[in-house]
């Protein structure tokens, strides 16, 4: 089954048993990829996607430390999977290169990551005695510089008779590192001020021993709600009463009005108010177990038993709210727009924006997001309802059209979330195939109560993340309101050039890209698109006219050439450095020096030209091996050049080309080109 292999002639039983286990391993593996990926589901850093991810991992690791494979092998084994399974699974006959490819780009992508990372980790590992724990900073240090996996890692220390901490040291490692920005705090007080917490299995067991998990039934509420602190953690351990040594603390009560992040849904903050009318910041808000735990800014005294009351941040959750329930929008109009293939998988909701990741196999045309864009803004108009009610898991499945994301697990009950009909009137006729036409999902996140609190809709990116698997990242409200009007803007400065010419119609399109290429322009993808084809157009055109003077400016180049041929016949001169202005058309720089150096073959040769509309000065140059005998290779030579203008070059000691940034600065430039070139050829 299995492609040929060098594999070591003469192996003892040990080494048979572990060749063995690897063809074992690759079939097996190889198999579970093969069906895995028919059934739509992609190798990812997230959920199942993830499992699927370290099962390839596992298998080419195998193939290549024990197999003996050289080059990528998996992704050749699927059509012989096909071959044996397809009678059995003749679905796995509908798509086999979009597998295969699949496999193919994981598996390369993790040749590269397997090489470095095991390079650095025998690096490491060879100074550490056998018996030892190989430090945790260092797995990090694989997994965060090198992408090397932490499952690898342990494999490889296992190999040396060396111990890795365990999987759970090592995330709460690296998110320590993550929170604190990579970088260790200089005081420990200094960390405690931004850390967010969150707790071990120890910490979970000790409060579930003590008293039951927290009510969060309260998060879809505006109220606020009185609650009794039940636990505090500092981060290491449980205390019973606040310090000023330890101003940031996680609090965990008995009830919460608080939403936790979960589901792509960001957390609430807000405030706990004391008896005395204190108030204490909350920052975050994360789940453990069923104990939500929040994190908050405590400059005085709390004490386990005390009561508080909880008020939300509404003007902060009000966007959240508009975004999420905007994710079930979006995901309707895909799917009408896309077809029924398309399924959520992940998305990210956030205050000022939210991401949804979906299946579909090629770019989303303007055209359809168009579509898209319409469908979201028409639902927002009509003032749809939106809906929720907690039912019985059974009873919601039941409910034609329903949208639930694949391999999540939900509880029982569910909550089903939907826009235009009551869940009531689904659950009256749940088999109604009318059902499809609205959006109805399960989720546990924060709505608006009607559509047309989202105000208006925009897509502002759409892009591929993983084969097979496109992003969408939107904003709702007042963002999407400063999104629309800034295309109009846009638009209109658009218009105002169309009937431009010459180089005002240049400066023109510079200016207008040059704000389009704005970092976090808030902008529709569509009007951007459509923009940037305008343009394109207008670029056309202006090149046109640009191509009626190309005659003079040959004429002028050829002029140039002459004049500069006649000067260094005249002067004997080993190099020629000088400006040839030809905007940013480094193409005739380099033209201009092959047509000097027919006639001077011995001379080495350095030209410039500013092009003013980039802000950019050009540089080109090329040295005959008699100068780069000498110590003038051109790579040196156009880099000293761009430098002197703020900028840098490279390429061949041949040839080579660099670019200063300040055109302001050509005569440093030149001044520096011809100060190197005298120190080397005079």
């Amino acid at each position: 089954m299995l492609p040929t292999f060098t594999l070591i002639e003469k192996v003892g039983k040990e080494d048979a048993d572990n060749v063995d286990m690897a063809y074992r391993v690759v079939a097996d593996h190889i198999r579970t990829l093969t069906i895995a990926i028919t059934d739509g589901v992609i190798p990812s850093n997230e959920g199942r996607g993830y499992v699927l991810r370290r099962i390839l991992r596992r298998a080419v690791r195998y193939g290549r430390s024990v197999l003996g494979a050289k080059q990528n092998f998996f992704y050749k084994l699927v059509p012989v999977v096909i071959e044996r399974m397809s009678g059995a699974f003749p679905e796995l006959k509908k798509d086999p290169d979009h597998v295969q490819s699949i496999i193919k780009e994981e598996e390369e992508q993790f040749a590269v990551t397997l090489d470095k990372g095991e390079r650095r980790f025998h690096k490491i590992a060879e100074k550490i005695p056998a018996g030892n724990v190989f430090p945790t900073e260092n797995v990090v240090d694989l997994y965060s510089t090198y992408g090397f996996p932490y499952d690898l890692t342990q494999i490889l220390a296992s190999e040396r008779g060396l111990n890795v901490a365990k999987e759970e040291d090592f995330k709460a490692h690296l998110k320590k590192i993550e929170e604190e920005g990579g970088k260790k705090p200089k005081k420990k007080e200094a960390k405690n001020k931004t850390a967010k917490f969150l707790l071990d299995p120890n910490a979970i067991a000790t409060v579930q021993k003590q008293f039951s998990p927290t009510d969060d039934s309260y998060k879809y509420s505006n109220d606020e709600v009185e609650v009794v602190v039940k636990a505090i953690w500092n981060g290491n351990t449980y205390i019973n009463e606040t310090s000023s040594d330890a101003p940031r603390v996680g609090l965990i009560f008995d009830k919460t009005n608080f939403y936790a992040e979960s589901g792509g849904q960001v957390h609430d903050t807000g405030v706990a108010v004391a008896k005395d009318g204190k108030n204490y910041e909350i920052v975050d808000a994360q789940v453990f177990g069923g104990f939500v735990l929040h994190t908050a800014n405590v400059d005085g005294s709390i004490k386990v038993g005390d009561t508080l009351t909880l008020k939300v941040d509404h003007v902060r959750r009000a966007p959240i709210k508009s975004n999420h329930t905007s994710t079930h929008m979006i995901n309707f109009a895909l799917r009408k727009v896309l077809g029924d293939k398309v399924d959520q998988k992940g998305s990210l909701v956030l205050p000022e924006r939210f991401r949804f990741d979906f299946s579909h196999g090629k770019p989303v045309s303007i055209e359809e997001l168009e579509t898209v864009d319409s469908i979201v803004n028409e639902l927002i108009t009509k003032d749809m309802g939106v809906f929720a009610k907690e039912i019985p898991l059974q009873d919601a499945l039941k409910i034609h059209g329903l949208r639930a994301v694949f391999g999540e697990h939900y509880p029982d009950p569910v909550r089903v979330v939907s826009i235009g009909k009551s869940v009531d009137e689904l659950l009256s006729n749940p088999s109604n195939t009318e059902w499809v036409n609205y959006a109805v999902e399960l989720c546990g996140g924060t709505h608006i109560t009607i559509t047309s609190e989202a105000g208006a809709f925009a897509v502002i990116s759409e892009e591929g993340i993983a084969r097979g698997v496109r992003r969408v990242i939107a904003v709702t409200g007042k963002e999407a309101k400063t999104a629309i009007s800034t295309a109009q803007e846009l638009e209109a400065e658009l218009k105002s050039i169309q009937n431009l010419s010459g180089e005002s119609l240049n400066t023109g399109i510079q200016n207008l890209l040059r704000k389009l290429s704005t970092p976090n322009l808030l902008v529709p993808s569509t009007k951007k698109a459509k923009i940037f084809d305008e343009l394109t157009k207008l670029r056309a055109k202006h090149q046109g006219e640009a191509k009626g003077k190309k005659g003079d400016q040959q004429k002028e180049i050829s002029s140039f050439i002459e004049t500069t041929v006649q000067s260094l016949t005249e002067s004997g001169a080993s190099f020629f450095v000088g400006e040839l202005n030809v905007g940013g058309q480094s193409g005739l720089l380099t033209d201009a020096i092959k047509a000097i150096q027919e006639k001077k073959p011995e001379v080495a040769v350095l030209l410039l030209s500013p092009d003013v509309p980039k802000k950019k000065l050009l540089v080109v140059a090329a040295s005959p091996k008699s100068a780069i005998a000498k110590g003038l290779p051109a790579n040196e030579w156009a880099t000293a050049a761009a430098k002197a203008a703020g900028g840098k070059g490279g390429g061949k000691p041949e040839t080579a080309q660099g670019a200063g940034t300040d055109v302001t600065k050509l005569p440093e430039a030149i001044e520096a080109a011809t100060k190197l070139a005298s120190s080397k050829l005079v």
